[in-house]
């Protein structure tokens, strides 16, 4: 890649970067900076309230402290010292080494921090979840979801509350029918023009709901082969702790001492 270098901070008086190539900035990047590039991105000190987008990895140096409205999305991997809240994303692995704190994170890869705490927020790794505490002796909820692809929980889950809707329709249409034929006088009556009608909207609705359970069939299959569900902890595995595995979850009451998986 084409390398850029910038050898003082990075803020909003020296103004947003974006690349063709790499970026490199030797010192930190500070509240309000935008940074966009091509390729790699290497902070040599901290990222602070900033926003980055990267084709390639991201690491630093020092770690990331962000606050809730603030995004790091990055199509290959990231690597830092700790994440310290923020909306973070990566296509492949989170490796850091000391702490995730009240981070929503989501990756396509594995979250890797086998000697450090991931305390708080939302953690979601289509490949696996790797730490060495999850929770805290202060009971902080922390949830951590492996196994599940967040690019298409947003698809998954528009398509499930439509299946509930179809499935809540039919049942309601298949009623008024039992109803109607149960009675002698619906085929002397002009109801039986309302009856038909029923039974084609009931023949509607049941081809369209094979075609949604069909949808979340071929998602759900085109996810599996690459998901890995699941959560190791190497330490100490906190209450207060939520552990997402497909649709089973489990609230952790008590503390347990690692490796715990």
């Amino acid at each position: 890649d084409e390398v850029y270098i910038v050898q003082e901070d990075v803020d909003i008086t020296t103004g947003n970067i974006s690349h063709p190539g790499a970026v490199v900035v030797n010192r930190d990047v500070l509240n309000g900076a935008k940074i966009e590039a091509d390729g790699n991105i290497e902070v040599c000190g901290i990222i602070e309230n900033a926003k980055i987008q990267s084709k390639g990895d991201l690491t630093v140096r020092g770690g990331i402290r962000q606050s809730e409205d603030h995004r790091i999305v990055v199509e290959g991997g990231i690597q830092s010292k700790y994440i310290d809240g923020g909306d973070i994303q990566a296509k492949n692995d989170i490796v850091v080494e000391g702490e995730i704190i009240n981070c929503k994170m989501k990756t396509l890869g594995a979250v890797i921090i086998p000697r450090g705490h991931i305390v708080g927020g939302e953690i979601v790794a289509l490949k696996g979840i790797y730490a060495g505490y999850a929770g805290s002796k202060t009971y902080v909820p922390t949830m951590l979801v492996a196994g599940e692809d967040f690019s298409v929980r947003g698809k998954l889950s528009f398509r499930k509350k439509n299946i509930e809707r179809i499935e809540t329709e039919l049942a309601q249409l298949k009623n008024f029918v039992d109803s109607q034929m149960s009675s002698q006088k619906t085929a002397l009556t002009s109801s039986q023009g309302e009856l038909s009608k029923t039974l084609l909207k009931i023949s509607e609705l049941e081809k369209e709901l094979q075609k949604v359970v069909d949808e979340v069939k071929d998602i759900e299959t085109q996810t599996q082969s690459s998901a890995k569900k699941l959560v190791k902890v190497e330490v100490t595995l906190f209450p207060k702790t939520v552990i997402c595995l497909g649709d089973e979850e489990l609230t952790v009451e008590d503390e347990y001492a690692g490796p715990i998986q």
